[in-house]
């Protein structure tokens, strides 16, 4: 038996953590140009429309914590993203077509396409959240869990800088509709990358055990060198269930004092 203290990050770990952060990463993209664009559209709607606008951002994101996550339990922490991407996809170049739109119409109806499309955008990011974290407390060595989990969620502070920073750097070389347009098509470039990376990270280990694809779960824990999520561990865990908000609970004082095995 092998000790969490020697298992080490393989190049799969490194693949899921970029995964997993750039949920966090777009999830900053999409907060930033959100409000930008707010600030861009408050000249043009109700006074009383602004302070609204910027409430469902975050309350979008709750919706899709709690929506989201729960269907994460059911499709799986990698089957979520064909439909959070979907969501955030649609919503920022709903975003960034209805800031162009407001050159054709009054801005005052281009604002209409575009609030639908940050809800879009906010729920889709929400909704990563919990599988992503989910996903990473499952997956990830023992030893290196928690100091993950940290760095994840802060790609969030990161995304947001970087969002603000091309915004300056535009808004210097340009007009506010133009910048905030870079800011956005600087987040689907972003998104393109998380497209690639996530065709090649794996399903988690105890999701598939617990939905009862023993088979398919060996599978991947042999292909990727995930033998500490091995099935010989899994099978001492006699009482473990699925949470709602895509969080997989130990009922029996498994996790997180389980140790890893061969």
């Amino acid at each position: 038996m092998k000790t969490s203290e020697d298992l080490g990050l393989s190049g799969i770990h490194y693949v899921m953590f970029v995964s997993y952060s750039l949920t966090f990463l777009i999830w900053g993209f999409v907060t930033a140009s959100g409000v930008m664009s707010i600030y861009y559209f408050s000249k043009y709607i109700p006074r009383f429309l602004v302070p609204i606008s910027v409430a469902l951002g975050p309350i979008s994101l709750m919706i899709g914590n709690v929506l989201m996550g729960r269907l994460a339990d059911i499709v799986g922490r990698r089957g979520i993203y064909a439909y959070t991407m979907s969501l955030y996809t649609i919503g920022l170049i709903g975003m960034g077509l209805s800031i162009l739109l407001s050159n054709v119409i009054p801005a005052s109806e281009a604002f209409i396409p575009f609030i639908i499309s940050y809800i879009l955008a906010e729920i889709g990011v929400g909704g990563e959240e919990p599988p992503a974290l989910a996903a990473a407390t499952e997956l990830m060595p023992y030893n290196y869990r928690g100091s993950i989990l940290v760095l994840m969620t802060n790609f969030d502070n990161i995304g947001a800088a970087i969002a603000s920073a091309i915004l300056l750097l535009a808004l210097m070389r340009g007009t506010q509709l133009s910048a905030t347009w870079t800011m956005i098509g600087s987040a689907i470039i972003v998104l393109i990358v998380a497209v690639i990376i996530r065709l090649v990270t794996p399903e988690s280990v105890r999701w598939l055990v617990v939905k009862g694809r023993v088979s398919e779960a060996e599978r991947i824990a042999s292909e990727y060198g995930l033998s500490y999520a091995s099935l010989k561990v899994l099978n001492r865990a006699l009482d473990f269930r699925l949470c709602g908000l895509g969080h997989l609970c130990y009922l029996s004082s498994v996790y997180p004092s389980w140790r890893p095995m061969d």
